[in-house]
């Protein structure tokens, strides 16, 4: 397990701005729309889209998702793109996308609610919120689908990236701060095999789900405690649903280009009601700790953040009210590196880790192609996965 942490720290040094600005589309034409999926595949697709008019809800593996009432239908005919209606009422459910590892038994998700879109990796469900913990707890990895506008993606350079990965006795320095020691210290603290320090006494974290009150509350203190007390970081406690269970970002602010904003995070909660999670998602927590504790002794020209989410077993709902939040705000956010059960290996099993891009995220591929030079040039005991989909 040490190896991704190893990683980690070398790929934020190493990251480049991604670049790129982001338009938001407008709203559907008047008239009740309908949810509609688009296929994006072939060539100048997204492009014709764009020229719709019609708002993006969300980005799926060879599609989207967008509005439309019957002039919007036409407008989709007219650009030439292929397209079915999902729901002829769009808000009448509540809607999810639903994935399974495929190395998990195959899920039933009719018995979960209505399967409205079936694709590679994934369904579409409309279904009602009760249900989200069974089939959490059923092996599924869920996000619920929202109907803000989304941006869409701009065009990308490669020339940011570098075209070797050479390696630094300064990143080998912060390598080598990472001990197992305190990989597990961390863990089990998070689990609940030991007890934190938290709001001037010691808490033994009984839960991370995001609607256990004080156990997640605790939780997410802990962490930006931490960050604030130990490390001197700005902590920003971001209440997208209640101040039990808020998103916790810690800040370094760049000295150059402040404006140039890097985030690297991980879901804290759980979907588990008693002590757990120690692999989904306490690994992914305690490696963004490890990189505030190691990252916070050095200045950086660019901004950093470490970001510990909430909500998002019950739908990623704690990082989308974040990113929609800086989106409003103006900010640039030029490079985020989500950690999501970066431990799950057992001693007997290879030492292989999924690096996963969306072809919608501009920039994407080039960072997963980027974590695997790291990996290369530091002759890192991993073997890298790159894909769109994890088995």
């Amino acid at each position: 397990m040490k190896n991704r942490f190893l990683t980690i720290i070398m790929l934020l040094v190493l990251l480049i701005a991604l670049g790129g600005n982001a338009q938001a589309a407008s709203i559907p034409p008047s008239g009740q729309p309908a949810l509609v999926y688009v296929d994006l595949a072939g060539a100048d697709t997204l492009s014709r889209f764009t020229s719709t008019r019609l708002p993006v809800y969300a980005f799926l593996d060879g599609g989207l998702l967008t509005g439309a009432d019957q002039a919007g239908e036409q407008a989709i005919q007219k650009a030439g793109l292929s397209y079915q209606v999902l729901d002829p009422s769009l808000g009448s459910g509540t809607y999810y996308l639903a994935e399974t590892r495929t190395s998990r038994p195959s899920l039933d998700y009719s018995t979960y609610g209505q399967v409205l879109l079936k694709l590679k990796t994934s369904v579409l469900l409309r279904m009602q919120p009760s249900m989200v913990d069974a089939l959490n707890q059923a092996g599924a990895e869920l996000r619920l689908i929202t109907f803000t506008p989304k941006p869409l993606p701009a065009a990308q350079s490669k020339s940011v990236f570098p075209d070797q990965v050479t390696p630094d006795p300064i990143i080998q320095g912060m390598m080598d701060q990472v001990t197992e020691t305190q990989v597990y210290t961390y863990d089990r603290q998070l689990a609940g095999e030991l007890p934190v320090w938290v709001d001037g006494s010691f808490y033994t974290i009984t839960s991370r789900r995001t609607d256990s009150g004080t156990p997640i509350q605790k939780a997410t203190s802990f962490v930006g405690q931490h960050m604030s007390n130990d490390l001197g970081l700005g902590v920003e406690y971001y209440q997208w649903n209640n101040a039990t269970n808020p998103d916790v970002i810690g800040e370094i602010p760049g000295l150059v280009n402040p404006d140039n904003i890097f985030i690297i995070g991980a879901h804290i909660d759980d979907v588990q009601s008693v002590p757990a999670g120690a692999d989904d998602n306490g690994s992914g927590s305690v490696a963004t700790l490890i990189a505030a504790d190691i990252l916070s002794q050095f200045q950086w020209g660019c901004t950093l953040r470490f970001a510990f989410w909430t909500g998002e077993e019950q739908g990623l709902l704690g990082s989308a009210a974040y990113a929609q939040h800086v989106y409003n705000s103006g900010e640039n956010i030029v490079g985020y590196l989500n950690l999501d059960m970066i431990a799950w290996n057992t001693p007997a099993s290879s030492p292989t880790i999924f690096l996963g891009y969306r072809s919608s995220v501009p920039g994407s591929l080039d960072l997963a192609n980027l974590f695997n030079d790291v990996v290369d040039a530091y002759n890192i005991n991993l073997q890298p996965v790159i894909g769109t989909s994890y088995d």
